[in-house]
């Protein structure tokens, strides 16, 4: 059963609460997560007066830049309407920049499949180049490696078991963080997708 609702603004809202839920008890933030829409297509993302990239320290890198940006649409079946994911994007950076070239960066994007010719819609690019002997450089920037569906509380148990961010003080006791992002993978896997 996917995010349903009687008008689309009930669909990004109920999809919202989730996404910031999920944030407020891993993510050491307080930027509230908000959504921006006209009719049925809406944009999620971090909010401090428009769209913005959220702090993040690292016991590893120090600090680094974290950017969540869902394109959701609400489709009308029946009565009611359907949330879909149209598009979303996760990107770990260096400075606090929308669209800074990222160190990692997942990414979904259906018109990617409509290329000529067609790419990985969904895809993790890396600012990292491979020498290859005599044959250049393998550039993981402009590549589009398959990943599948990237789910944001993979990248969220990244951020925290890789990278070493801290979560919010009253999720660490006992891995409360772990516990809310697998119950959440869990509740989109069984509710949230089709």
């Amino acid at each position: 059963m996917a995010i349903e609702g009687s008008t689309p603004r009930k669909c990004f809202e109920r999809f919202r609460e989730h996404i910031g839920a999920l944030v407020s008890h891993t993510l050491p933030t307080s930027c509230p997560i908000r959504f921006k829409h006209a009719t049925e297509i809406c944009d999620l993302s971090f909010d401090n007066n428009g769209p913005t990239t959220i702090p993040l320290e690292t016991k590893k890198f120090g600090r680094l830049y974290f950017y969540l940006w869902h394109r959701l649409e609400a489709v009308k079946q029946g009565k009611k309407f359907i949330l879909k994911t149209r598009q979303y994007k996760y990107s770990v950076q260096e400075t606090s920049e929308i669209g800074a070239n990222a160190l990692i960066r997942w990414e979904y994007d259906p018109d990617l499949s409509k290329r000529n010719p067609p790419t990985c819609r969904n895809h993790v690019q890396m600012k990292s180049e491979i020498r290859l002997s005599k044959k250049g450089m393998f550039d993981l920037n402009r590549l589009h490696i398959a990943s599948g569906w990237v789910l944001i509380e993979d990248v969220i148990c990244f951020l925290i078991a890789e990278l070493g961010v801290r979560p919010p003080k009253r999720s660490r006791k006992n891995h409360i963080w772990h516990k809310k992002l697998v119950d959440s993978a869990k509740l989109f896997k069984e509710k949230f997708s089709r």
